[in-house]
């Protein structure tokens, strides 16, 4: 089941990714498809490993943002780093809504969060409006068999 807190963040803080730009918002199976190929690509050629290896704190960080008014999803680490044709994507103080679920599927985790995130969460929260520009979700395993996943997503006070 998913639940969600609110989180004052004090500072702004950047994540470096390595990503792609995404045809429509809503091309699910498109954006999929274009998600699994950079993701394949960048795991093949050990440029994700290259990147894992400036990391600050041991997460690893999926990233939704919008790139010139283009939806884009990358994957990455936390911190500001100059690393090829990586994206340095600015996330700023403020509040964050912190959705997150646990279960035991790691492969889809972040997938079904993002889904009850933005299909069924959002609607409910009658307190803060997601503003982005992006969100970010990263996966912790739990030592016993399960996984959570947590979505940080900028927020304003209604």
């Amino acid at each position: 089941m998913i639940k969600y807190r609110v989180v004052d963040v004090k500072s702004d803080f950047q994540i470096t990714a390595l990503g792609v730009e995404l045809g429509e918002f809503n091309d699910f199976i498109g954006n999929a498809k274009k998600v699994a190929a950079r993701l394949a690509e960048i795991e093949g050629n050990g440029d994700l490993a290259g990147l894992m290896k400036l990391r600050e704190r041991d997460i690893n960080f999926v990233v939704n943002y919008v790139i010139n008014g283009k939806p884009w999803r990358g994957f990455g680490v936390l911190g500001s780093f100059n690393y090829k044709d990586a994206q340095i994507l600015d996330f700023l103080k403020g509040n964050y809504i912190v959705a997150y679920l646990t279960n035991n599927n790691k492969e889809k985790i972040v997938d079904e969060l993002t889904n009850e995130v933005f299909n069924n969460l959002l609607p409910t929260i009658t307190d803060y409006n997601y503003v982005g520009p992006g969100n970010s979700s990263f996966i912790l395993d739990n030592g016993d068999g399960t996984y959570t996943a947590e979505m940080w997503l900028r927020a304003a006070k209604r």
